[in-house]
């Protein structure tokens, strides 16, 4: 499984390529509208030249009727606009109004300049209601389809689930989604009117007030740029409200039972992205807007599914013995991911699943190098440990062991959060992890760092829950399944804090002096201040009796950093 940095950058990712694309999309519309709106003032302009006398336009001029060559022109324009309206699947109410014009015996000049300028504006909507309602589409589908890669790819096992057909696409995308009631192409139209409002009202004044063609020009010009800037935000919004619910769908599909909210943080973000950032919510929970984006227009924060250590394949990607499971393997393209997919699930590595399932069989086995070897001694027993391939963290285990998938599974991704809480983010000179037998750890002892080797052998027994909270009841926070890996691993930053002043660690009985001596002040300050170190743990007051204050210091320091 991997650690919550992973699945946020992952999903990160994802969100970016959403953005970019909405981007690109954002500006292919605008450019339209720019071209529409370029017609529009050649029309006029062109008009107003042809009719106007001296310069000067009336209105008894504007609604004379065109004669016979100007009607006759119109109407093969008019004719061109039904056909273009009829395969583009212009407004049905545009064709109808164009198919009345054209069966006109007499049309004014200023209906003529309308009809030709309300088509660019039908023309720019007309597309744009196209563009958006194909890109929401792909946004909600490849949304969906790469979310459920990206859990399945980190996850390590897949199995099939729910896959869209485009009449649900279809259904989802013109669904409102806002407080009014409208979805997106009630939105377009909306725009669409205000605009042909004005194209109305400028020309008309135009013609009213007898001044020159600037005036309109300028004045649906700038309509025209409101209704751009519209469109840019209604394809961003739009986009990251699909993409979000997509993910929401897939989430509830493959069972993720919470999600973390992630904002892109720089120097743009929103203060409300600000604040949601990182926050965790059930499933149940999820509402775009309140605790899932958008929160805001053009919000580009995005969820990424929250797994904590108790997180078990099994438990949430099996299905059931009907369905298809399999393993995906972390090299697997999307791509060919996608291919199996539409294929019917058809993956190579398949796992068969029964009603009497051994939860063993959704981990993946542990891989050893038998060419990576080495002997360690623990007092009087030889160790003799493989290096396992498949483990995230650089993890050994003894040739005596029978490590089940599971336990290897739990251990490495404890080490893992381990090392994520102590923001331990150099992984130079880490210890080498053994995994070894009780009988072979002698002490019994669950974990113990080894300072001079630097190694860390732990007991195979931790890699059950059960076993590794019945084993450190005593211990500080002792119901946080992190307690002895923190533990050790604090032992480790010790170790390295000695190193970088004295240089290797040769001599036990020195090193321990030194730990001791430097752990006894730090406990007597932390008493100084009045905390009472009985509080810390039973094994620490055992320990403190003992003379072992670097044991008493480092169960405090589990205890401030991981609680109760």
């Amino acid at each position: 499984m991997k650690n919550s940095e992973y699945w946020k950058n992952r999903f990160v990712e994802i969100e970016e390529a959403t953005h970019q694309t909405s981007v690109k999309k954002t500006m292919g519309i605008q450019e339209q509208f720019d071209k529409s709106q370029k017609i529009i003032e050649e029309k006029i302009n062109a008009w107003y030249q042809r009719y106007a006398d001296n310069n000067n336009m009336s209105l008894l001029e504007a609604r004379k009727s065109l004669n016979d060559k100007e009607l006759k022109e119109l109407k093969w324009d008019v004719e061109e606009y039904i056909k273009k309206g009829r395969e583009n699947a212009f407004s049905g109410e545009w064709v109808k109004e164009l198919e009345n014009a054209s069966a006109r015996a007499h049309i004014s000049r200023l209906e003529a300049l309308e009809l030709q300028c309300r088509q660019q504006a039908e023309t720019a909507f007309g597309n744009l209601n196209d563009e958006v309602s194909k890109h929401i589409k792909d946004v909600y589908k490849d949304s969906y389809y790469r979310t459920a890669f990206e859990i399945q790819k980190g996850v390590g096992v897949g199995s099939s689930f729910a896959t869209l057909n485009d009449k649900l696409i279809e259904k989802v995308v013109n669904k409102p989604w806002l407080a009014d009631g409208k979805n997106f192409s009630d939105r377009i139209w909306g725009n669409k009117t205000q605009l042909i409002n004005q194209l109305h009202t400028s020309l008309s004044q135009m013609c009213i007030t007898g001044s020159g063609p600037d005036k309109a020009i300028s004045q649906i010009a700038s309509k025209m740029n409101v209704s751009k800037a519209n469109a840019g935000r209604l394809v961003m919004t739009e986009s990251a409200y699909f993409s979000s619910t997509a993910q929401k769908e897939c989430f509830k599909e493959l069972d993720v039972e919470r999600y973390e909210i992630v904002a892109t943080l720089d120097g743009h973000t929103s203060d409300i992205c600000q604040e949601m950032d990182g926050k965790v919510f059930k499933m149940s929970e999820y509402e775009e807007g309140v605790t899932a984006p958008p929160f805001h227009v053009n919000c580009r924060s995005c969820t990424a599914p929250y797994f904590d250590d108790e997180f078990a394949k099994g438990e949430r990607i099996a299905r059931n013995e009907d369905g298809d499971t399999y393993y995906v393997p972390a090299d697997m393209t999307y791509k060919n991911w996608k291919k199996n997919v539409d294929n019917g699930f058809k993956f190579e590595q398949k796992i068969k699943i029964s009603k009497n399932i051994n939860e063993e069989q959704l981990f993946r086995p542990v891989n050893l190098d038998k060419n990576n070897v080495f002997e360690s001694n623990r007092g009087d027993v030889n160790i003799l440990a493989y290096k396992i391939i498949n483990a995230k963290n650089n993890i050994y285990v003894s040739k005596g062991v029978r490590l089940k998938p599971k336990e290897l599974h739990k251990i490495d991704l404890s080490i893992t959060q381990s090392l994520e809480k102590l923001k331990i983010v150099n992984s130079d000179n880490l210890p080498t992890v053994v995994i070894i037998d009780s009988s072979e750890m002698q002490t019994g002892a669950m974990a113990s760092y080894n300072a001079i080797k630097n190694k860390l052998y732990i007991d195979k027994a931790i890699g059950n829950k059960e076993k590794l909270l019945e084993l450190q009841r005593d211990a500080a926070s002792p119901k946080n399944v992190l307690s002895t890996y923190v533990h050790e691993y604090i032992h480790w930053m010790d170790a390295q804090s000695y190193r970088i002043g004295h240089g290797e660690i040769i001599d036990s009985k020195e090193y321990l002096y030194w730990i001791r001596h430097k752990s006894k002040k730090k406990i007597d300050k932390i008493i100084n201040k009045g905390y009472n170190i009985n509080e810390i743990s039973n094994y620490a007051n055992i320990k403190n009796k003992e003379g072992k204050y670097d044991e008493v210091y480092t169960e405090y320091r589990v205890k401030k950093l991981l609680g109760e």
